[in-house]
């Protein structure tokens, strides 16, 4: 239960491009022509070495997930782009939220946005307002600091152009889902190079699950100025308003495992109808991104971002079986309120310069983050029943509430890092760096030094193989040891091997990576004392594993992406978890695939077809592991069909086309997350 208190219960409540221009700023026009591409997938990603190298030369397993390939799958949720992605694996409890581990090791609170964390929990991330999604895989706390040995999501906003366009659609389907979406963009002042963009959404849904259902509001103003030939700004805005009624999730007993009383539907609401299980949110984001050359050879980048996430909550806490009769939940409420604000700042240097054959890109920088986190709360002092086969929500009681308790606590961290990356015959690169971090959580600290190495080598051209070693390191905040002092940071180490193409004029992307990832000192019981609190860090996780992923374009209008994933993900060491576990969340294999083709000739020129599925093997249930289930293995298919008549376009899309009965994750037993059942949508939209 404490583990919940800290982030599953706050969850459910709870460009250097190449060298030779690399101190150049990057002109607005190429991100132009790189956002209106319509390829499902991209050369390019900034997140990786904070700086606009070609993915062929970054030593570093890097995917990409562009607008194109998200509004052809018709995907309203991270996990809906995710799913495109080798060694990332989604789903967790809540389908409000964002969950997924990337190479085993739970990196759902590793979401950044324009290369700064995002860092506050708050509902599903909204990707009307993205060009693309970028997942670096690995230890990258040589860059980051602190964070997830298993890698990071970053999130790339759109923004300002200076062209005229504009787009509007609305969409419709299965379980009251209404949405309206608007994106217009335009130069505002060409003299003064002020260039300007609007996205908005509204959108209104119910649920497959009986009584649920959200309402979400977000708008998104961005503003570029071009100020001169060497310096421009990029103001990125955003709010999100959510109000939710949460679907809870479902026990173990009747949905992944047997149950004498049978199957529990899958569209059973937990809770009680008449007071919901209540979530309102709403987050503002405001930051800017500055860039200023100094000459050919020297440029600034300062990068910042305020964010404030304020919540009321009205959810249910935890429900748990009654026995013998496994059917009876015994649930408990949760009233609270609350607020999370910080703000992010990284500021670097990148120079340019040539010794001999080799040229250089030398990155210093210092990245500071801090955030205040605050809640007030009431625990429920009764025990509400609900039988999930026949519920009778007339007979429930309402919850009543003890005292108020408070919560509340302040991180920071400061991190200096440096990188070199060089470039030998146009061939062989060789990426070095590291960045020290001081992080406090309260009046717990931990500091850490994480290193990266990599080189790569394009023996034909396209082609490329790469090989790295990097750290990573992740406070382990709230464990204390015997004396009472906190215990050291778990430290990720990574070593990696890799083939990647980009071939053929383009048509032709692939990724073959090979790794081991152990995560070291992670924090255990102590058995040498009779407290449970105590705290020792001998425990060990191993993640070994093999990523392929690539895309193909046949013809125009016919292209295809598809991904691969093998992991053997284990504790290897614990005092309580038997070596060999698997770790939570992650299956052994997984596989996804999508194909697109479109008619460009004849009287139904623009009329265009799209088929996809995913397989995921079975996983480990229970993240606490103290009673190991199974989810089951589950297949599922997609399909669509598009029709573009000039600028307008009409797309149908179904989810889950051959209505499987599957769950796509679990915390515990009684956490179970339902796969949705078949969903079809259908939009129109307006290009002008």
């Amino acid at each position: 239960m404490a583990a919940l208190t800290s982030t599953a219960l706050r969850a459910q409540t709870p460009d250097t491009v190449s060298t030779n221009q690399a101190a150049q700023l990057p002109e607005v026009v190429v991100v132009a022509q790189r956002e209106a591409n319509d390829n499902y997938w991209t050369t390019n990603a900034t997140s990786a070495l904070k700086t606009d190298i070609p993915l062929l030369e970054t030593p570093q397993a890097v995917s990409v997930v562009p607008r194109a390939l998200i509004d052809d799958q018709g995907s309203r949720k991270l996990e809906g782009a995710l799913k495109n992605v080798s060694g990332v694996s989604y789903g967790g409890y809540y389908g409000e939220w964002d969950y997924f581990r990337i190479r085993g090791f739970d990196a759902s609170a590793n979401i950044y946005l324009d290369g700064l964390l995002s860092g506050l929990y708050s509902p599903n991330e909204e990707l009307w307002g993205l060009e693309r999604v970028e997942v670096v895989k690995g230890p990258s706390s040589s860059l980051y600091g602190a964070g997830s040995p298993g890698g990071f999501v970053n999130l790339v906003s759109k923004r300002p152009r200076p062209e005229f366009f504009g787009e509007a659609r609305f969409t419709a389907g299965s379980f009251g889902f209404y949405e309206a979406d608007f994106d217009i963009n335009g130069t505002l002042n060409a003299e003064a190079g002020l260039y300007g963009r609007l996205n908005a959404m509204y959108r209104q849904n119910d649920s497959f699950v009986d009584y649920a259902g959200a309402e979400r509001f977000f708008i998104a103003p961005a503003l570029t100025w071009q100020i001169g030939p060497d310096t421009s700004i990029t103001v990125l805005t955003s709010v999100k308003n959510d109000d939710i009624d949460m679907a809870f999730p479902l026990p173990a007993a009747g949905t992944v495992l047997p149950n004498p009383n049978g199957e529990i539907p899958i569209s059973r609401y937990i809770g009680n109808p008449a007071y919901g299980n209540d979530e309102w949110e709403r987050l503002i984001r405001l930051g800017y991104e500055l860039k200023h050359r100094f000459s050919d050879h020297l440029a600034l980048r300062n990068n910042f971002r305020y964010e404030q996430n304020d919540w009321t909550s009205d959810d249910l806490a935890y429900p748990s079986f009654l026995e013998p009769d496994d059917r009876t939940l015994e649930l408990s409420g949760w009233l609270a309120t609350g607020a999370y604000k910080g703000y992010r700042v990284d500021t670097a240097l990148d120079a340019t310069f040539e010794t001999g054959p080799l040229e250089h890109t030398l990155t210093g920088g210092v990245d500071y983050r801090w955030t205040d986190q605050s809640y007030t709360g009431q625990n429920s002092t009764n025990v509400v029943t609900l039988d999930v086969f026949t519920p009778d929500y007339a007979a429930m009681p309402p919850f009543l509430y003890g005292d108020p308790f408070s919560y509340s606590v302040v991180d920071d961290d400061v991190g200096l890092y440096v990188q070199e990356f060089a470039r030998l015959w146009k061939k062989v690169t060789l990426t070095a760096g590291g960045r020290y971090d001081w992080s406090s959580s309260g009046d717990q600290s931990a500091s850490a030094f994480s290193p990266r190495v990599g080189v790569t080598y394009e023996f034909l051209e396209g082609l490329s193989t790469y090989a790295s070693y990097s750290r990573s390191f992740q406070p382990q905040w709230g464990f204390v040891d015997a004396a009472g002092q906190p215990v050291a940071p778990a430290r990720g180490q990574n070593y990696e091997v890799g083939l990647k193409s980009e071939m053929w004029d383009g048509r032709l992307y692939g990724l073959v990576a090979l790794y081991q990832l152990t995560l070291h000192n992670v924090a255990t019981p102590d058995p040498s004392t009779s407290d449970p609190n105590d705290s020792v860090v001998t425990g060990e996780q191993r993640s070994r594993g093999v990523e392929l992923e690539g895309g193909y374009r046949f013809a125009p209008g016919w292209e295809m992406v598809a991904a691969y994933t093998y992991i053997d993900a284990e504790v290897v060491e614990d005092n309580v978890i038997p070596p060999g576990t698997r770790l939570w969340g992650v299956p052994e294999n997984s596989f996804n695939a999508w194909v697109k083709y479109t008619l460009a000739q004849g009287t139904l020129r623009g009329l265009g077809f799209g088929i996809g599925g995913r397989y995921n093997t079975q996983q480990q249930g229970d993240a606490t592991y103290t009673t190991p289930f199974t989810v089951p293995a589950y297949g599922v298919m997609d399909v669509a069909m598009f029709y573009t008549r000039g600028p307008i376009q009409a797309q149908v899309n179904i989810s889950n086309v051959l209505d499987q009965r599957y769950f796509v994750g679990a915390y515990d037993p009684v956490y179970v997350l339902p796969g949705e059942p078949i969903n079809v949508r259908g939009s129109v939209s307006w290009s002008f």
